[in-house]
């Protein structure tokens, strides 16, 4: 499912899926937050979710195996 993403979709989403906001997300993936609403644009359309809550649980797991950068705690 996720395998279809590319590497800075599954990381916004990653980090969506742990609870962080657009604008931590950001700050955390030194990206602009327009371009993290574009990621998960992408994210939704490809895995057919229409907002953040129905994300795939997996995701959360491609962040704590350290695809993404450290800086937030990861709260589920």
């Amino acid at each position: 499912m996720a395998g279809e993403l590319s590497d800075p979709e599954r990381r916004v989403a990653s980090l969506a899926v742990l609870g962080h906001t657009n604008r931590e997300i950001a700050r955390e993936l030194f990206i602009t937050l327009s371009t993290v609403e574009q990621h998960l644009t992408r994210v939704y359309r490809k895995l057919k979710v229409s907002k953040r809550n129905d994300l795939p649980g997996e995701l959360c797991l491609t962040a704590s195996s350290g695809t993404t950068t450290g800086g937030l705690s990861h709260a589920a």
